[in-house]
């Protein structure tokens, strides 16, 4: 056989692994689409990315996820097209992905769609926004901040100032008018000096206020208190400028000044120290110790707060709040309540339930016997109210105030249950069910007289009118579950039996101490159910969570709370990588952000190749099936072009047009199309081939093991790609036509 004789044929195989790489490489694509590959693999690769890249599968790491995709930063480059048809074929793919799927979104909730590109930056912030970390830096430097005003400044200047409180001249013993002016005078420096003290003490507050609304940058906030610290200096030089004691405080400020800020020796300007810096901004170190362990100084002094503020705001806000809505009937029935003492007996009320609002608060428990005590205060005013008037709607309005709104609760518990139980009629028609929900309903009655007799406290007795509606609901799950019923109408009915049941966990037990800050850490739409069907103790819960001061801070630890831990570790080796390659405190975090990228850089150029080894195995089963498809026996085909002078001559004539006039894979396809509408190829279900197929076949013990292993081969030279088929088409022609590319194909 000679060369000629063997490019011929080598041109002619290449051209039909060529068409055949063509047709293989858009159904793939094709299938990559509806499927979502890259997206869905981007996403897992996160998740293997988030559990520490060993590849477990963990519920909260991909929960966090999902958390991440609903980040608005990752949700607006995920680019969808508009338009009812661009929408209708992107619904087949929801269906295809969700079939697949098993009805769970891989991408979280009821997102159907996601990224398939994430670049490192927005991974970054997304993922530091998620875990609570800004907002945590932003917290801790607020904290430090009031820490440094109130330690470094105000403790020091009232220090300085509480000096000055005897007479700056000596005072004559035989004159007592010379004593009692010269006390006078005392007395009127210090009162002057304490009012420069408490306006100063009002801007730094303001100053720290303007930093929490992030009205101001930090940077900027010490330079505030600077210039105010020297205008405040300034003042008191004018108070105490004939004083030799005030002389002397003002020296201590100025000194204080010195210790703690510089001015820039070129334009004079107030300069912060790098240790000033590093005394106010919080550090990798407390940032990490507050993420990684609940434990921490930083970690619990973020709880002490949230509390101490919840424990001063509670009592008043109900104070305010049982007040008004007595304030409010009063002023509805205004032509009968004008001429009484109602109104004047309501501020004495309203006296009474803010002193026993000041009260110690310090424990769950005493908070809740303050609020009982306080309640006892409303409900004897209503009741003496009766002793005014007789009107019934009047009396009937004010006393609704009183009636702690549980059996409207127990009636929504079992209305929820009982109206499933109706809509599901054809499967709970002669079972226990009803007869167990009129137990429960006995249960309820029962908890609530228990709570109406003082027997038990309001939090537990919610707690238990739940506990007992989820044992029903976990009854007749099981019951459901067992029986004899149609698949889908029985996981209806589980699913939307167990949809009725709430977040519970916040009323344990009167004793938790922290079961408030729990309960204000739910979600939003968890507070709108709680607080709805509450009493109004907690009515009140409704502002303080508007609150934003409380609502950060509550934020905060909720999201470190969710945070799974093999996301803490790595945060955790990640933050003290960028402390060891930072030389200050103010780079830290812009170094720690690089870590996280240059980690999810290194990470996806893995999934990357994780991706394309997926791809290459899919590309290689895909080939096979369209050998088999088109019985594209890589044995045969050569047998026919070694054989078939007249096939041989067509095709290579037709692969070397193909090969010279298109420039790229991108023109390949339609020159490819215009030299198949003549050209019979080797390949197909026909007649003609599959006799030639048979002659050749005749010798072999088990021709259709051959031909499998014809097909095997064709699958996987197709799933080598059209690029490299094209490519390789180009120089064997070359080589056939002993000479260069066309001068066209040389420019390109």
């Amino acid at each position: 056989m000679n060369l000629p004789l063997v490019l011929d044929i080598a041109i002619g195989l290449i051209f039909i692994y060529l068409i055949l790489s063509l047709l293989a490489s858009e159904i793939q694509e094709l299938i990559a689409t509806l499927l979502q590959w890259r997206a869905v693999h981007l996403k897992k690769s996160i998740e293997v990315l988030l559990t520490g890249g060993e590849g477990t599968e963990e519920k909260d790491v991909r929960d966090f996820a999902d958390r991440l995709y609903s980040n608005p930063l990752i949700k607006n480059i995920n680019q969808e097209a508009k338009g009812w048809a661009e929408n209708f074929f992107r619904s087949i793919t929801w269906v295809i992905s969700s079939a697949i799927g098993r009805g769970r979104s891989i991408f979280g909730g009821s997102k159907r769609s996601g990224p398939s590109y994430i670049n490192a930056e927005t991974f970054t912030t997304t993922l530091l926004e998620t875990s609570g970390i800004p907002v945590l830096v932003q917290k801790l430097s607020e904290l430090k901040l009031e820490e440094f005003i109130q330690t470094n400044l105000q403790t020091a200047i009232a220090e300085a100032q509480g000096a000055i409180y005897a007479p700056s001249v000596t005072v004559p013993t035989d004159t007592t008018t010379a004593l009692e002016e010269d006390a006078s005078s005392a007395e009127a420096l210090q009162a002057q000096l304490q009012t420069e003290f408490d306006l100063l003490t009002q801007q730094f507050n303001t100053i720290l206020e303007d930093f929490r609304t992030n009205k101001s940058t930090l940077e900027g906030s010490i330079k505030w208190i600077a210039y105010r610290l020297d205008r405040y200096i300034e003042r008191c030089k004018e108070v105490g400028s004939d004083d030799p004691q005030a002389q002397a405080f003002i020296g201590r400020l100025q000194a204080l000044r010195r210790e703690i800020f510089e001015d820039d020796p070129t334009s004079g300007a107030i300069a912060i120290r790098p240790i000033l810096q590093s005394l106010i901004r919080p550090s990798l170190v407390e940032i990490v110790e507050a993420v990684n362990d609940k434990d921490s100084p930083t970690y619990r002094r973020l709880l002490r707060i949230i509390e101490q503020k919840i424990n001063g705001l509670l009592p008043e806000k109900l104070a305010h709040e049982l007040v008004q809505d007595i304030r409010t009937v009063l002023e509805k029935f205004a032509v009968i309540t004008q001429d009484t003492s109602l109104l004047t007996e309501l501020e004495t009320v309203q006296q009474s339930l803010t002193e026993i609002a000041s009260h110690d608060k310090s424990t769950t428990e005493s908070r809740i016997a303050l609020i009982h005590q306080m309640l006892s205060v409303r409900d004897g005013y209503i009741s003496n109210a009766e002793s005014y008037l007789s009107d019934v709607d009047f009396l009937t309005e004010l006393n609704a105030l009183k009636n702690l709104p549980l059996s409207s609760f127990k009636h929504e518990l079992l209305g929820e249950i009982d109206a499933l139980l109706e809509g599901f009629r054809d499967i709970t028609r002669g079972t226990q069910l009803h007869i167990k929900l009129d137990n429960l309903r006995h249960l309820l009655d029962d908890i609530i007289s228990s709570f109406e007799r003082g027997e038990i406290q309001l939090l537990y007795t919610l707690d238990q009118m739940l506990g007992a509606r989820d044992a029903y609901i976990d009854n007749a799950s099981q019951y459901i579950a067992t029986a004899s019923i149609p698949v889908k109408r029985q996981d209806s009915f589980l699913r939307q039996i167990n949809g009725l049941k709430r977040q519970k966990d916040s009323f344990s037990s009167v004793d938790n101490r922290m079961a408030i800050i729990a309960w204000l850490t739910a979600t939003s739409e968890e507070l709108d159910w709680e607080i709805k069907h509450n009493t109004e103790i907690y009515r009140q819960v409704s502002g303080i969570v508007k609150d934003k001061n409380i609502d950060a801070y509550t934020s905060v630890v909720n999201a470190i709370a969710r945070l799974p831990q093999p996301i803490k570790a790595s945060l955790s080796v990640l933050a003290r990588r960028a402390q060891e390659k930072s030389t200050t405190v103010e780079n830290e975090v812009k170094q720690f952000q690089f870590e996280i990228e240059t980690w999810f850089d290194r990470s996806m150029e893995r999934a990357t190749g994780v991706y394309k080894r997926n791809a290459k195995g899919v590309a290689i089963i895909l080939g096979s099936l369209i050998a088999f498809a088109v019985n594209a026996d890589t044995f045969h085909i050569v047998n026919r072009l070694s054989r078939d002078t007249l096939l041989r001559n067509a095709i290579a004539t037709s692969a070397t047009q193909v090969a010279t006039r298109a420039n790229d894979i991108n023109a390949v396809e339609n020159q490819v199309n215009a030299a198949l509408q003549d050209l019979p190829l080797p390949i197909g279900w026909d007649q003609v081939n599959l006799t030639a197929q048979g002659r050749q076949n005749r010798g072999w013990p088990l021709p259709f093991l051959k031909t499998m292993l014809g097909w095997l081969v064709s699958g996987i030279a197709i799933s080598m790609g059209a690029s490299f088929w094209f490519d390789l088409l180009g120089k064997v022609v070359n080589v056939r036509n002993s000479g260069k590319p066309p001068e066209k194909t040389q420019a390109k």
